[in-house]
């Protein structure tokens, strides 16, 4: 995905949340206004997000002793085995950077309820719980991976 496509993708991704929510909670029924209330919620996430992205704030924070997600969750380095490029579908468009680590279960007891829903879906999956898509950056993933290489010059990169 070229640099810059990644907040439109926000924006119309929130778009459309906030449409399927405004269709929900005008139909009937209590599965429709849950469905709803739901979409609400993830435009809230989203809309954070975009903010957060349009305002030009890291999503991500590289120190000496950590790797900080935007979310609040976070990951020592001695914590994390190695990373990887992942393709999240079968045709490689949605791909993202996994983190294997060495206690999964200790970094989704430390997250937000939200990062544990996502964290959980994605074990399930076979990935890690910890993970960034890349509608997160305006750069490409490897370029992500070099730089934490060159913070954390003992990481190990999967191909």
């Amino acid at each position: 995905m070229p640099a810059g496509t990644n907040f439109q993708t926000l924006v119309f991704g929130w778009l459309g949340v906030v449409a399927l929510g405004w269709m929900a909670v005008a139909g009937h029924g209590p599965g429709v206004v849950i469905a709803g209330a739901l979409a609400v919620l993830i435009a809230g996430w989203q809309v954070k997000l975009i903010v957060r992205v349009a305002r030009k704030r890291p999503v991500v924070v590289l120190t000496a002793d950590e790797v900080r997600i935007w979310n609040g969750s976070y990951a020592k380095w001695s914590e994390i085995v190695s990373v990887r490029i992942i393709s999240r579908d079968a045709a490689g468009n949605r791909r993202a950077i996994d983190f294997k680590l060495r206690d999964p279960e200790a970094y989704v007891a430390r997250s937000g309820l939200a990062v544990k829903r996502y964290a959980k879906s994605a074990m399930r999956q076979g990935r890690g719980p910890m993970w960034l898509p890349e509608q997160l950056f305006t750069v490409p993933l490897e370029e992500v991976v070099a730089t934490m290489a060159r913070v954390h010059p003992g990481l190990k990169v999967k191909p």
